[in-house]
């Protein structure tokens, strides 16, 4: 049978053969009920005199469902029905009444509970392939939609957007089509964007991500302090630890820091830093790459408490060679408490005449379990009184048989020392103490006095299998029918509120003995519905009215019940190997494969997918009752203050209330959130005790005996993804080297795809592996017809033993000098003799070092870093290519003769070093239209005169010429411009921006554009836009430094808008900034109508060297027209009609085109006449 999370199974125990009997009714359904999911509602009659009706309905506000209507002839009826839960008649949740109707001998039972019907929740989780990006570096992303039963929403997804750190919207989809529950995406960012925290908003989703320039860290250090050091200890162990991605110890020096701070209750004060305990250590790793420090205790006065009660550890490790230094830190409790005692997984009830069993534990300070451990077992009342013993585990198991003797509660003690020492108090001295444990448990109300006793499985359970349950039963002879031979045990599962399934078994009646006695055994199946909570409810449907009950309550691993896994073959390769990702899923399955170095994985793990985080999408809402909406009347004493007079001053008493010291089967009914109707006694009478505040003593109030009442319970309640591929036998051994190995390839992210796995549940994709010396970590989650499954992490090592590694900075300054620093590892078993090279490059310039040696003997497993200071020339990435070579020699080394390596006797590196410019990036440029005449004989000659600033970068100038043979072709070609220039202003950027929407625009008309320079254009664009916003100003507004100017400037401001908005066909652009951008310019206006300039434009070219009213106001509106305002708007109209005022007396031939082309916008025939007519007097014309 199938059991789902949250999984409870309802044991119902039966007598067979009771003719006569009174007829005993039970009726249990969940209290919350699931759309569109199906439900089950179990019937269970006993003693039904002659045919039975039963008639259940469910009753929503606009529609009635019938659940069953059954007629039964059978004395003895036992059925779970099956039914569709109706949808909510509004919202998400609805308050439903589940009715039912049992006619029987002539007798009509009706009674109803109120349930819960809701829809099924849905939950959205993203997947970034990284969690930190550089800048120009291409985000990937993966929406995934649930349904609470973990199965794939097919539903489209209206919007997804992308935001900056300024909540400015870069990126948006609209209405996402989801295959199989996913949607992958990706944006590349711009190569000069906003640094600092993105977000990802689908619906309710936010899912961050963060763009730094960072270098990934090569190696992991981890600080391990102990997690509880007690006061008495002498000392104790602090452990640090480095190690490389790739597995192997780090060599260099560390520093560590312990500290105990001060308690300050005051803000700020510097000193209370000097009266924190410290202590620093500092040394060699050794070759393990870890050091273990004995730190002594004394230097933290653990018995004082003017200090906090932790120890906190910060650590670095700086490698030897290249001086790279990672930090890590630590922190540790400090207790009082040397020992704790525990009760282990203790039940909170007992059963008189069944043996309460239970475990204590014993663990020390750090939580480490104390063998032969003495404990003492006693109870208030002296009814128990035990000497227990702990085993290896710390665990010491008891028995009390003596529970018919016990009163109505009974608390219990676990300790380990029979009295504790009295100590003299001194303030600020802190005492240790042994832990103590407490128990209180209450008694099981029964009316017969008969009980079950239900035995949980300690420990987590698998989630898969079966597992037996044993339980218990002690029964009245008294309440059994005479003839009876055998009880039936009926059991009901359920998951997640909602009951699955039903069976029985048969136990015998073997004795006649006053009190039935036995123990019988039930297998529960184990899946994933039932992790990771399983629980179990046993009763038993006496013939008297009777049913005692028992619950008990088993943790399971957490998984899902489509099984994921993927793995390399084989795991461990060469650079540049063949290897192919396998993944194994349910049939039908979509599954989206990642893989990156483990270095992004250690710049924030805690952003990794993983189960739990799937698991948490849908909180449990297992509060142990029913939804308050849903809650029915229970038997108690009121709450609630009632007026009686006392006298004159005090009026008000208390109202009785009641504290319960027996459970009964309702309250375990109750916190499984399961509805039942039954004519048992599942409710034990409340007692009620009457208080007045009046004590003796009082004035006025003489104290009188309290009132006792007792209120009658009612009884009821790009790779190739083969699909299909068999997986391989064997291992395939990685082909011969080449002698030479040059390694290019070094990827953050390696695998990035969806990949179905088809009807053999398998596939493969095969490729090259990358060439970084690291481990490679992968992982899968796949959606399909058995819903969501997550792979275990798995890894690739990608290794080979004798390799160059180098350290590399985020970037180098343009002309400054910089060290370049080479690692060359040695994990070889014998010695070898290296030769290192800088090879030379064009932009790289090497200073001389008549010092630096490039050879070195390295023996087993060690490393040596080479030097060369050098100068970048050019802007942009540059190629920095390193080789070191194993040398043919005879020279000793470390007393023998190194080797020459059979395979990969050399390594070369190319890796991009980032080269940023120092100062400001200037730019001037000077175009002219040469019209030459057919023939050799007829050339053309243009001379330019290019004036260098006095204050320029030493060799930073540089110049270049371009001819082309058409009109476009200089736009075409700087297309690549945007993504070449690392640094630029507003101005700047708009001016490189606009030229790729006029070339789309271009060959778009002229039937040219092809997809490869739509998709160019396109990441331009983007890119452009995303930079373009980080000079946007709060009021909407862009100057040529953003935020850092003091206001911004009109005609970029309409630039911007005029530019965005021709852009809107190509990408997304946010029409909020446009609408903010347009209130700005609508509040900079003149009394006339046209527009004020603000602000100050460096390169006044960019608006063809006109800078008055007419002109900037012509621009502005020719830029809202072209943005799509009407006509009719009120800026627009005010500012033509400005215009036309000032059209009459404009002179400029500029002006004069700029208004022309604007009229024509608007449909001022008139206007526009006259404009062309007064440039058509202005033209000039050769050879006419």
């Amino acid at each position: 049978m199938l059991l789902r999370a949250l999984h409870v199974g309802l044991l119902l125990l039966q007598l067979s053969g009771a003719l006569g009997a009174k007829l005993q009714y039970a009726v249990i359904f969940p209290s919350e009920m699931v759309y569109p999911q199906s439900e089950q509602a179990c019937v269970h009659l006993e003693g039904a005199d002659g045919g039975s009706r039963i008639h259940i309905t469910l009753q929503m506000g606009k529609h009635n469902t019938t659940v069953l209507e059954k007629t039964s002839q059978q004395k003895s009826y036992f059925r779970c029905i099956t039914f569709e839960v109706p949808p909510p008649t509004n919202g998400n949740e609805e308050v439903a009444t589940m009715q039912v109707s049992i006619e029987s001998g002539g007798e009509t039972i009706s009674n109803s509970r109120r349930v819960l019907v809701k829809r099924a929740r849905t939950s959205l989780f993203v997947q970034t392939d990284k969690a930190v990006y550089k800048p120009g570096q291409t985000v990937r992303f993966r929406v995934v939609s649930l349904k609470e039963n973990l199965q794939p929403e097919e539903s489209q997804v209206p919007t997804i957007e992308l935001q900056d750190p300024g909540k400015n919207r870069i990126g948006q989809w609209l209405n996402v089509s989801l295959q199989q529950g996913i949607a992958e995406l990706s944006l590349p960012l711009s190569s000069e964007p906003s640094l600092g925290e993105y977000s990802i908003r689908v619906k309710d989703t936010v899912h961050g991500f963060s763009v730094e320039e960072y270098v990934l860290p090569r190696f992991e250090v981890t600080l391990q302090l102990p997690r509880v050091v007690a006061v008495n200890s002498k000392q104790f162990a602090v452990n640090i630890c480095a190690r490389y991605t790739y597995g192997k110890p780090v060599q260099g020096t560390y520093k560590v820091n312990v500290c105990r701070k001060h308690y300050s209750y005051r803000t700020m004060v510097a000193s209370d830093q000097g009266r924190d305990l410290c202590a620093d250590f500092s040394g060699t790793l050794s070759q393990s790459g870890c050091s273990t420090l004995d730190v002594q205790s004394s230097t933290y006065n653990l018995l004082l408490s003017e200090w906090q009660l932790n120890l906190e550890g910060t650590g670095s490790v700086l490698e030897d060679g290249t001086g790279i230094e990672i930090s890590a830190s630590g922190r540790s409790q400090i207790s009082s408490q040397l020992t704790t005692v525990t009760f282990l997984d203790a039940d909170d009830t007992y059963k008189p005449g069944i043996s309460y069993i239970g475990t204590v534990k014993v663990v020390d300070a750090s939580d480490t379990p104390i063998p032969n451990q003495t404990v003492y077992l006693t109870s208030l009342d002296g009814m128990v009184n035990q000497t227990l013993e702990t085993d290896e585990n710390g665990l010491a198991p008891f028995k009390l048989e003596n529970t018919a003797e016990w009163k109505v509660k009974v608390s219990l003690t676990a300790k380990i020392q029979k009295e504790e020492p009295l100590r003299k108090y001194q303030y600020g001295v802190i005492n240790p103490s042994h832990g103590s444990a407490f128990l209180t448990i209450s008694r099981f109300h029964s009316l017969s006095n008969s009980f079950l006793k239900l035995y949980a499985q300690k420990g987590e359970l698998l989630c898969e299998g079966q597992q037996e349950v044993r339980v218990e039963y002690l029964i009245k002879r008294t309440v059994l029918e005479e003839g009876a031979k055998h009880l039936e045990l009926h059991y009901l599962t359920v998951s997640k509120g909602a009951i699955k399934d039903c069976d029985f078994l048969e136990v015998p009646i073997n004795n006649e003995d006053e009190v039935l006695r036995g123990e019988v055994s039930i297998k529960l199946d184990l899946s994933a519905d039932v992790s990771p909570t399983l629980r179990v409810l046993t009763y038993i449907l006496l013939p008297g009215g009777d049913m005692p009950a028992d619950s008990a309550t088993f943790k399971l691993q957490r998984c899902f019940r489509n099984k994921v896994s993927v793995g390399f073959s084989p795991d461990e390769v060469l650079p540049g190997a063949d290897v192919s990702l396998q993944v194994q899923a349910a049939a039908g399955s979509l599954c989206g494969l990642r893989v990156v170095d483990q270095s992004v994985v250690l710049m924030k793990p805690d952003k990794e997918l993983t189960a739990n985080k799937i698991h948490d999408l849908f909180p449990s809402r297992d509060f142990g009752n029913y939804d308050y909406r849903i809650q029915e009347y229970d038997d108690h004493c009121p709450f609630f203050p009632y007026w009686r007079p006392w006298n004159r001053f005090f009026k008000r008493s208390i109202q009785p209330w009641h504290f319960p010291e027996e459970r009964d089967v309702y309250s375990l009914f109750k916190k499984m959130r399961i509805k039942i109707i039954t004519n048992a006694d599942i409710k034990k009478p409340v007692e009620c005790q009457h208080y007045d505040f009046r004590g003796p003593g009082l004035p006025g109030m003489p104290g009188i005996p309290g009132d006792r009442r007792v209120v009658m319970a009612s009884p009821s309640i790009e790779r190739d993804v083969m699909v299909g591929a068999a997986m391989p036998d064997t291992i395939q051994q990685p082909e011969p080297e080449a002698a030479e190995i040059i390694r290019t390839y070094f990827p953050e992210t390696w695998i990035w795809e969806l990949a179905p796995v088809g009807e053999s549940g398998r596939a493969e994709v095969h490729g090259s592996a990358p060439d970084t010396i690291t481990e490679w970590n992968a992982g899968a989650f796949c959606m399909g017809p058995s819903g969501f499954g997550i792979s275990p992490p798995t890894s690739l090592r990608v290794f080979q033993p004798f390799f160059v590694e180098l350290a590399l900075p985020y970037s180098v300054v343009r002309g400054e000098s910089f060290t370049l620093k080479a690692t060359v590892f040695n994990y070889l078993k014998q010695c070898i003799k290296v030769q290192t090279i800088l090879l030379p490059s064009q932009e790289l310039e090497l200073e001389p070092c008549a010092d630096c040696q490039y050879s070195s003997c390295l023996c087993a497993e060690e490393s040596k870093t080479f030097y060369w200071n050098l100068k970048a020339s050019n802007l942009g990435e540059v190629n920095v290519t390193v080789k070191t070579e194993a040398l043919d020699t005879q020279d000793l080394c470390n007393n023998e003769f190194p080797i020459v390596p059979k395979q990969g006797r050399s390594d070369t590196v190319v890796k991009p070093l980032l080269v940023q410019p120092g100062g400001v990036l200037i730019e001037k440029s000077h175009s002219s239209l040469l019209c030459c005449q057919a023939g050799e004989d007829h050339p053309k000659t243009e001379e330019i005169s290019l004036k260098v600033p006095e204050n320029i970068l030493k060799d930073s100038e540089r110049a270049y010429a371009t001819v082309l043979g058409d009109l476009m072709g200089t736009a075409m070609q700087n297309l690549g411009r945007l993504l070449a220039m690392p640094y630029g202003c507003g101005e700047q950027n708009m001016a490189l921006f606009a030229p790729n929407i006029f070339i789309l625009q271009y060959l778009t008309k002229t039937r040219q554009l092809t997809p490869e320079v739509q998709s160019k254009a396109k990441g331009f664009l983007e890119s452009g836009y995303q930079r373009q916003l980080t000079y946007k100003r709060n009021d909407g507004s862009y100057s040529a430094f953003g935020q850092r100017d003091k206001e911004g400037n009109t005609w970029l401001t309409a630039f911007v808008v005029n530019s965005f908005s021709k852009a809107r066909p190509y990408i997304f652009i946010d029409e909020s900034h446009l609408n903010h951008s347009f209130s700005w310019l609508r509040d900079n206006r003149n009394e006339s109508g046209c527009f004020r300039s603000v602000g100050r434009l460096f390169n006044n070219a960019l608006k063809g060297g006109i800078d008055d009213e007419t002109s900037l106001s012509t621009y502005v509106t020719m830029a809202l027209l072209e943005a799509g305002v009407s006509v009719q708007d009120p800026v627009v109209a005010d500012a033509l009609s400005c215009l036309r005022k000032a059209a009459k007396d404009v002179s400029s031939v500029y002006t004069q085109a700029l208004l022309a082309y604007t009229f024509t916008l608007s449909k001022d025939i008139e206007l526009r006449e006259m404009l062309l007519a007064k440039l058509e007097e202005k033209a000039v014309r050769n050879g006419m």
